[in-house]
């Protein structure tokens, strides 16, 4: 019998054969101006070492990028309330710094920024935003992210895809209240959105947060996931998360 991982897998070997898109990660920022229930970077975490990196550090970490041979740099924080897009030497000009010097593709992550943010950082040259939506249940949101609302979110993905982003979203798998059933409906939603990329985290307990007592996502329940999400998405790019490789290098080259 066929199993859900053997679909998946076959659907992977049609579309994507045996390769592996490597990409070279900058995680620049740990601040957050928002106060996720699940985040260890959320804002209330006190006893978390914050770091900023100046861009002149994030540009020679985007030359080692592009030396090791990757061709995609993904910019990646928190959502860092001191993040400046719009200056004359902001983060939009050090995007354009990157692309025309460089010649990386550029995929951002840096949360919900304003309208204009987003179309500034596309014009500087941004090829690709990943907006995790993180759950797909409206209460559930509203209650894991206080003060944000999932319709904001949803609405923030269409207008990066109207800015001709190859928009990327996902979901943590395993949080608590979320019932296992929605997953296939979550999935199904998200397909009609036509991601460019689909990213499947299992939910990982952080110490210094208020879900740090929950059980976390095991790792066939994160596999059966990324299963099912290759099935409703076959073209889609689908990573191996870093949360993912927590689980062990077992783990990861199943996940691969």
């Amino acid at each position: 019998m066929e199993t859900v991982r053997d679909k998946a897998r076959a659907l992977r070997e049609r579309y994507w054969e045996k390769k592996v898109h490597l990409r070279g990660i900058i995680e620049f920022s740990n601040h957050c101006r928002q106060n996720c229930l699940y985040c260890g970077l959320r804002r209330d975490n006190q006893r978390l070492d914050r770091y900023r990196l100046d861009y002149k550090t994030i540009f020679a970490c985007a030359q080692d990028v592009a030396a090791l041979g990757f061709g995609t740099v993904v910019l990646q924080s928190g959502e860092d309330p001191a993040l400046d897009v719009a200056g004359a030497a902001g983060f939009a000009a050090l995007v354009e710094r990157i692309k025309s010097e460089l010649g990386l593709a550029v995929t951002l992550s840096l949360g919900e920024r304003k309208p204009r943010e987003y179309a500034l950082l596309r014009k500087a040259g941004a090829d690709r935003y990943l907006l995790k939506m993180e759950i797909m249940d409206a209460a559930l949101y509203a209650s894991l992210r206080p003060g944000k609302k999932l319709e904001d979110r949803r609405s923030a993905f269409f207008r990066l895809q109207d800015l001709g982003y190859e928009s990327g979203t996902g979901l943590i798998v395993g949080l608590p209240g979320d019932a296992e059933a929605s997953l296939e409906e979550s999935l199904a939603e998200l397909a009609l959105w036509q991601p460019a990329m689909l990213s499947i985290s299992p939910f990982t307990p952080q110490s210094e947060t208020p879900l740090r007592a929950a059980p976390g996502c095991g790792a066939n329940a994160a596999l059966h996931a990324m299963a099912l999400a290759r099935i409703h998405m076959p073209r889609a790019h689908i990573p191996v998360t870093s949360a993912l490789n927590l689980h062990g290098e077992a783990v990861r080259r199943a996940g691969l």
